[in-house]
């Protein structure tokens, strides 16, 4: 029940970074002197390159396939190695690096993950007609329900207050999708953004703001702000990034970016990949061509501080069968991107060089963040800002 008693810091520190999250909670198992160790270790150290990717299973069906057996994968990426050795890795199929992370409650067909805060997602669950939507805890394998949500309207949020370590959940949708939901009839009305947030210890939704102007994509958590990306208003080579404050709940214009470019079809996104925020920018771009008047192409933004933000770089030809790439990783000018569920593509901005890979039609990546963060507390108490572990205890 000792084993490992007085092992020097940096030894275990070395010894458990190269785990990855899904072994940690076994470890704590060991003995109590392993458990002390494991819960000194999360506090103690930043992941930085593990991610967790959320898979299902695709059943073919004449008419359309549809999804079954969704499940995550925990993987270490290498910082030394470019991007486009990863694209092997989402065959996801017997590889040696991914472990698989349960769900205790059920056979769910589909997990997305909305968005994620230190560790910490917020997902979406569902199967057939059944929907769920909640904080997940993957270091624990707990989940938190959130009631009242459509599930394909909003934008969402989660957030950390710094200073109380409280967490808040965000959703921002137009006011015109809630009115034709709630009441099944479309109704003629100026759009506008509704902000609303979740109390958990209520365990209900209250409304914060009615904003004049949309967003397209968010909400990104960094140093207790969320960013969301959306467009300004009568300027339509104009994206706006707009910053919601977790703690005053105030939200502002961050930062204009001039994209120069005619809008696409296609929302804008903004991401966040390595520790760094960036906002993708889908625009026309103009050809030479006689076959059409635009193409389409992608604009890659980074954000240096919270209201200081560059164009890193521009992709052209971003289309794959007439439908645009989604950007799932960025890396310096490397970017992996997906179409669809089980195509990928490794781009590099720098030498304009890319490289496709179809992968098979029997799985379908369905979305893909990082963690960078151990949370081995209850998660009621690590929602209200009282995370602290139980040192005996191995939940």
């Amino acid at each position: 029940m000792t084993w490992g008693e007085g092992l020097p810091t940096d030894i275990a520190i070395s010894i458990f970074s190269k785990l990855i999250i899904s072994n940690l909670r076994v470890c704590r198992l060991v003995c109590k002197t392993w458990n002390a160790m494991v819960l000194d270790y999360a506090h103690s150290y930043k992941l930085n390159n593990d991610f967790l990717l959320s898979v299902s299973d695709v059943v073919p069906n004449p008419r359309s396939s549809w999804l079954c057996n969704a499940r995550m994968y925990c993987f270490r990426s290498d910082p030394t190695k470019r991007l486009d050795v990863y694209l092997d890795f989402f065959e996801l199929e017997g590889s040696k690096s991914a472990f698989s992370v349960p769900f205790d409650d059920g056979d769910w067909s589909r997990v997305t993950m909305m968005c994620y805060c230190n560790g910490l997602l917020f997902v979406c669950k569902s199967k057939l007609n059944t929907v769920c939507h909640g904080i997940f805890n993957p270091t624990t394998n707990e989940f938190h329900h959130v009631p009242k949500i459509f599930c394909d309207i909003y934008h969402f949020g989660l957030g950390c207050i710094p200073s109380t370590k409280e967490y808040k959940l965000f959703r921002a949708t137009r006011s015109d999708l809630i009115m034709c939901r709630t009441q099944q009839e479309s109704i003629r009305q100026r759009p506008i953004t509704i902000i609303d947030v979740f109390d958990f210890g209520r365990n209900k939704w209250r409304q914060l703001h009615s904003l004049p102007y949309l967003i397209d994509d968010g909400g990104i958590y960094m140093d207790g702000v969320i960013y969301f990306v959306g467009k300004v208003k009568n300027k339509p080579n104009d994206y706006a990034i707009y910053a919601l404050d977790v703690e005053t709940e105030k939200i502002e214009l961050s930062a204009v970016l001039k994209a120069g470019r005619g809008p696409s079809s296609s929302r804008s996104r903004i991401l966040q990949s390595n520790g760094i925020v960036y906002a993708i920018i889908y625009v026309n771009l103009p050809t030479t061509t006689t076959h059409s008047q635009v193409m389409q192409g992608v604009q890659v933004w980074r954000m240096q501080k919270k209201n200081s933000w560059i164009r890193e770089f521009e992709i052209r030809k971003f289309v794959m069968n007439g439908m645009p790439g989604s950007i799932i990783l960025i890396k310096a000018e490397e970017v992996l991107c997906k179409f669809g569920g089980s195509s990928f593509c490794w781009y590099n901005a720098s030498t304009r060089t890319k490289k496709m890979i179809r992968k098979t039609k029997s799985k379908c990546l369905v979305g893909i963040c990082q963690i960078e963060t151990l949370n081995f507390g209850l998660l009621q108490n690590i929602l209200a800002g009282d995370g602290k572990e139980n040192r005996y205890n191995s939940n």
